[in-house]
């Protein structure tokens, strides 16, 4: 049986932000342990693992705002399921451009309801990281001057190939901040570019290499098609409301 007071929350600070993460945690039961995050995000929650005293540990990024009632309700997601690792729902705090597909929201930190579980929102039972002798790659994660990821990806494919359950809920709630930043057509190039590159750096072989170009390249042409078809929806609507009082005026 969890306690309330069982969590641990590591919140990797590399920004000023970071004050606002922690203050959405007051008043809710749980550890908060902030990390100098200007060595990486990798780095800060390895180092949040050494010092986390409780049985379940929580990663938020610097730039999330916790739901006032996340702590009650990621417990029990914990004991509901008898999870070992559960990912929370992510929604964004600020507008997210009408150009920026859905399905790739996952680059402004953002997690869909029922997709994949991100890092910016995960919490793991500490013994996992025992289990599967599991330290977050200090190759992968967010540095000054670069957006590679992943790092919590290799947690999911060693858990999952041990055998540990892992749950997606939608009850523990997070949310996160787009920025004026994120919401650029350099940030998202930016980030495709480097999410070819983190396939690269999670793989030790120069073979992958394909790989991690497929990936930035496919990334790329997706969101290309989106737009693509988007302006061809907006041109098509122009078209037939300039034809519509065209007929209009003749009649």
């Amino acid at each position: 049986m969890i306690k309330k007071s069982k969590i641990s929350v590591v919140i990797a600070r590399s920004r000023n932000s970071y004050v606002q993460t922690v203050e959405s945690l007051k008043g809710q039961a749980c550890e908060v342990i902030v990390v100098d995050g200007t060595k990486g995000l990798s780095y800060a929650r390895n180092e949040g693992v050494k010092k986390a005293n409780n049985e379940i540990i929580c990663f938020l990024d610097d730039g999330a705002v916790a739901h006032p009632n996340y702590i009650n309700d990621l417990t029990e997601e914990f004991i509901r399921t008898g999870a070992e690792i559960i990912g929370g729902l992510v929604l964004p705090l600020g507008e997210i451009p009408l150009w920026f597909p859905f399905e790739m929201h996952a680059m402004l930190a953002v997690s869909p309801v029922s997709r994949e579980i991100y890092g910016c929102n995960l919490a793991v039972r500490k013994e996992v990281f025992k289990k599967i002798n599991f330290r977050f790659n200090e190759r992968l994660g967010r540095k000054k001057g670069n957006l590679a990821s992943g790092e919590e990806s290799e947690l999911l494919s060693l858990a999952k190939e041990a055998g540990i359950k892992i749950h997606r809920s939608n009850k523990a709630i997070v949310y996160h901040r787009v920025t004026d930043e994120r919401r650029t057509y350099r940030y998202f190039v930016r980030r495709v570019f480097w999410e070819g590159r983190t396939q690269i750096l999670r793989e030790k072989f120069i073979k992958h290499l394909f790989l991690g170009v497929a990936t930035m390249v496919i990334s790329f042409f997706r969101w290309l098609i989106y737009a693509t078809s988007f302006a061809f929806y907006i041109y098509g609507a122009l078209y037939q409301f300039i034809l519509a009082k065209i007929n209009k005026t003749k009649n």
